[in-house]
């Protein structure tokens, strides 16, 4: 079914590529969810491989420096910190490490705000929407 159409069996999980720079509720799809009871679940919360710009940009850079973290740890907290799901990877223990620190610190409503209002790197929320 579409997302204008109610399914008869409704999802527990909507996973969905979301990050820094798609705002808070690209294609209302976050909001549509929550209406519905389904977790959002963001993959890709690094950006899809063609900029490293939530890995070393200045903004997430700036904010790390700020808050003795990485610009990798600032972006993944973004997407935590706004209450939805995420999915990371690594083969780096210290990485791993770094991912589960997420849940000892918050960004602050400053930091929030400039990261919601990035508009790089853009992406659609979802592979079946691309152009």
């Amino acid at each position: 079914t579409g997302l204008g159409d109610e399914p008869t069996i409704m999802p527990a999980v909507n996973q969905v590529q979301f990050h820094v720079g798609m705002g808070t509720d690209p294609g209302s799809i976050v909001s549509y969810c929550a209406r519905r009871g389904v977790v959002v679940q963001a993959y890709s919360p690094l950006g899809d491989g063609r900029s490293r710009e939530l890995i070393v940009g200045e903004l997430v850079t700036r904010i790390g420096k700020a808050n003795g973290k990485s610009g990798v740890q600032v972006a993944l907290k973004y997407v935590q910190q706004l209450g939805l799901a995420l999915v990371t990877k690594s083969r780096s223990k210290a990485h791993l490490l770094e991912d589960i620190d997420l849940f000892t610190w918050q960004l602050a409503p400053r930091d929030m705000r400039d990261l919601s209002t990035a508009t790089t790197p853009a992406a659609n929320y979802s592979f079946a929407c691309s152009s």
